[in-house]
């Protein structure tokens, strides 16, 4: 009788209806009885309590809102989620679950969200008209209703959402980078990177261990991740594979600061003050200016030109051709430290210091934002980079993140979303997000808004007179609106002027300069850079004092000789007009006669090239059917031939000489490659035009060469010829990999052209040489050399060059295209060298390595 209903909610899962009582008790009753459930007959939640609320999560369990404290009932046990360390108010007076299962609060205190076992608290300073919460509503799309006793307000969500990224010991997060594949990494005492949406962790060593941390993270230009690690050195990782470089010369200490130029070498620097460079396969010093003493290194630049700048504790220099020298600084180094450097897309060089803010320096002059002269509230910055739309965003580790555009700074901290950290580093992914690095918040992702605001002129003059100030009272909206009414600035012109920078001032006054109309134009920028593309615009006529103006009367005379002139002007115009439209009239008649001329003309050429197309398509099915033809009569006789000479060597052993044992191998191995010529020629006719997966395998040059020189060695003697054969370096610095059977083919082809066109006594020479990306074959010979006008054609099928004195040497002009075909499959390049005459080269230029 004493007790009282204050709040029921429904259990379709268990089949209960669930009631909170004013004196802390819960009791569960049957839906379809209305009797007390055995489920729960009757539970004291929260003695001498009211239960002011009850809500199930989207695991089902039961949540009690009470006076001190909140529980969560599983069906078995109560757990309270107040802090045991929170003292004071409390006050829980509404629950509502979150559509991705968190659970709201709301309280005397202002709202809490509890999300997997954690609880992050909203007040006055988030935008709540007022702490005391009596009720929530959570949105579909995760917009927080709250009612309060000053009002309704509303939280849209975060745009800063912790990413569950791998965490450190200590959850200190010190690096991070976006890579050109898209991926995201992030560094602490693990390296981790995000990609596809899954995170995996490269284990580098023991992060357990004191100060063992990824301190900063580079990508190469060959696309390496590098990484430097306290008390160790730098780690490099490429697509599975990670490997530490060779220790660099004192690898006791905590190196701060590493970074990977574009020519690829890795620079390291650390609290000892040395700044090491490693270049292939070893670590070197660089010296510092003269006169300048060692201290922390904190950063690295590559300037475009390519000297090297190193920022520091009190230091900042540059180092090119072998010699360094000191940046002349304003400022007393001994209070800056410059932790990163970057150089914007206007080629100035940006530094984030500790001590007087953002620094730029532009060919010898500085200018500085900091506290004293501008939009940011601290000196401390630690982080900077700019997006692919030219913003710069700067990080810190005292008062959240700044954006930097058209020449007005954007502070996001609590009010934005952005919890209290201290930010370590920040990097931007291709999708435009920001990533943030905190040493003490865990890894977070930023995600700028892109709904333009709406702007809005709410007062302006519509005339004023010259001397006067106009005066323009401003306003906009966004989706924070309601929440932040600081949030937007404005940006303004008047008459087509430059934009001004971004403002946060509400009222514009404008000193009077020029009579006559005006028009004043202003476009809202929200925080996230997003600019109203339909600025609000408006007139003002500025008037002159008619009567202390002495040429009034003149200029109406003046207007109307002027009005006059003009239609004077216009009838003469007129009269022009009418005589070009005449003359237009009769060239269009004569146009006319000749265009339709012209279109019989086409037709009938359009008939004839439509005839000698015809017949040139059945030229080319006759030359390729009588390809095929050739290559199938050709393959009977040469199969008798091979198996004969198989035949001849099986029953013989023994029997023959080594001279005739030789020249049946020489004769099977010619057969072969005869068969295979002849199959290349088939398969020429049936694919042309197409590109087969290559198995490629590394390939010795050498035994390819000798074993052609070999098979051409009996042709070549019986015709008086030398074929030699000279390989530059050792056998094992001229692989390639290639598929062996068409590396034969096309050095067959370029031995045996080389035979076929050069006379008795002459001499055919293969040559093997390599460099340090590439392996080159080369075929001279002494031959009769080639025309220059036929070289653009030599490589294009059934081609026979114009060879006058050994026109008998025949051939159906297929070899060379066939070099050409092997050669593009590899990815390799073919030259021709020739000299009429006097002999041809033909080299290929293979551009693998085969080992």
């Amino acid at each position: 009788a004493n007790n009282c209903g204050r709040s029921v909610v429904v259990d379709e899962a268990r089949g209960i209806v669930w009631v909170g009582w004013r004196e802390g008790i819960v009791n569960a009753f049957d839906l379809e009885t209305g009797e007390v459930s055995s489920v729960c007959q009757e539970m004291v939640a929260c003695p001498d309590q009211n239960v002011n609320d009850l809500e199930l999560d989207t695991q089902n369990n039961l949540w009690i809102a009470c006076d001190w404290s909140t529980y969560r009932y599983d069906g078995e046990s109560m757990e309270a989620i107040r802090p045991e360390s929170m003292t004071g108010d409390w006050g829980s007076g509404g629950l509502c679950a979150g559509p991705d299962g968190t659970m709201w609060l709301g309280l005397q205190i202002g709202l809490a969200l509890y999300d997997r076992g954690s609880l992050t608290f909203f007040d006055w300073r988030d935008g709540l008209l007022q702490d005391n919460v009596n009720d929530l509503h959570v949105s579909m799309d995760g917009t927080v209703w709250a009612g309060t006793t000053g009002g309704v307000s509303f939280l849209t969500p975060s745009q800063f959402i912790p990413m569950d990224a791998p965490k450190p010991h200590n959850f200190r997060f010190l690096s991070n980078l976006a890579d050109s594949k898209g991926r995201i990494w992030v560094g602490g005492s693990d390296l981790s990177y995000l990609e596809n949406g899954e995170w995996e962790s490269l284990h580098v060593g023991d992060s357990n261990e004191r100060d063992f941390f990824a301190s900063r993270i580079a990508e190469s230009p060959d696309g390496r991740i590098l990484s430097s690690w306290n008390n160790h050195g730098v780690y490099s990782w490429a697509e599975g594979h990670g490997e530490w470089l060779p220790d660099p010369p004192n690898p006791d200490q905590r190196f701060r600061a590493m970074n990977v130029a574009p020519d690829g070498c890795v620079y390291l620097g650390g609290d000892t003050g040395e700044v090491y460079c490693y270049v292939e396969g070893e670590w070197n010093q660089l010296p510092y200016p003269d006169g300048q003493e060692p201290s922390h290194i904190l950063s690295f630049l590559f300037e475009e030109g390519g000297a090297v700048w190193v920022g520091g504790d009190s230091l900042l220099f540059r180092y090119q051709d072998g010699a360094s020298e000191t940046i002349p600084f304003p400022y007393d180094q001994k209070e800056v430290s410059f932790y990163e450097m970057i150089q914007g897309p206007d080629g100035k060089i940006y530094m984030a210091t500790e001590g007087v803010g953002v620094a730029v320096y532009d060919d010898g002059e500085w200018t500085f934002f900091n506290k004293e002269n501008s939009g940011l509230t601290t000196n401390k910055t630690y982080a900077i980079e700019f997006d692919n739309q030219g913003r710069l965003w700067v990080g810190t580790r005292s008062n959240g993140l700044y954006r930097y555009q058209d020449g007005g700074w954007f502070h996001y901290q609590r009010t934005e979303g952005l919890p209290p950290c201290r930010i370590s580093d920040l990097a931007i992914g291709q999708d435009g997000r920001i990533y943030l690095a905190t040493y003490d918040t865990g890894f977070l992702q930023f995600t700028p808004e892109t709904e333009p605001p709406d702007t809005q002129i709410t007062d302006h003059p519509k005339e004023v007179l010259l001397g006067e100030n106009m005066i323009f009272r401003l306003n906009g909206a966004d989706a924070w609106q309601s929440t932040v009414i600081n949030r937007l600035q404005f940006r303004w012109r008047l008459d087509d002027q430059e934009w001004g920078s971004p403002n946060p001032n509400r009222i514009v006054s404008i000193p009077t300069e020029k009579p006559g109309l005006h028009v004043f134009e202003v476009a809202a920028v929200d925080m996230d850079g997003n600019v109203d593309p339909s600025p609000d615009r408006v007139s003002v006529y500025v008037n002159l004092p008619v009567l202390r103006h002495p040429a009034t009367f003149a200029l109406l005379v003046l207007l109307g000789l002027a009005i006059l002139l003009v239609i004077l002007l216009l009838v003469q115009r007129s009269k022009r007009l009418d005589q070009s439209l005449k003359e237009t009239h009769d060239h269009q008649s004569q146009l006319e006669g000749l265009v339709s001329e012209r279109t019989q003309a086409l037709k009938r050429s359009e008939d004839k090239y439509r005839r000698l197309a015809e017949r040139l398509k059945e030229s080319n099915v006759f030359k390729e059917r009588l390809i095929a033809n050739v290559s199938h009569d050709f393959r009977t006789p040469l199969t008798s031939l091979q198996g004969y000479a198989q035949l001849l060597a099986s029953k013989s052993p023994g029997k023959l000489t080594e001279e005739q044992e030789e020249f049946i191998q020489i004769i099977l191995d010619n057969a072969n490659r005869m068969g295979l010529l002849i199959q290349n020629v088939a398969q020429a006719v049936r694919s042309e035009g197409m590109d087969r997966p290559l198995e490629l395998k590394p390939v010795s040059l050498m035994e390819v060469a000798w074993n052609s020189i070999r098979a051409h060695s009996i042709r070549a003697k019986d015709q008086k010829i030398d074929l030699e054969m000279i390989a530059e370096g050792k056998e094992e610095d001229l692989y390639i990999l290639a598929s062996k059977i068409l590396v034969e083919r096309l050095l067959d082809n370029l031995i045996s052209n080389g035979i076929k066109f050069t006379k008795p006594g002459g001499k055919v020479l293969v040559r093997l040489d390599n460099n340090d990306d590439s392996v080159i074959l080369s075929v001279e010979d002494s031959g009769i050399g080639i025309d220059e006008s036929e070289i653009p054609n030599l490589f294009k099928r059934f081609h026979k060059a114009e060879s006058g004195e050994m026109d008998h040497a025949g051939g159906l002009g297929l070899g060379l295209s066939i070099c050409k075909e092997i050669a593009d499959l590899h990815g390799a390049e073919i030259e021709v060298e020739s000299v009429k005459g006097k002999g041809s080269t033909f080299r290929v230029i293979w551009p693998d390595r085969g080992h």
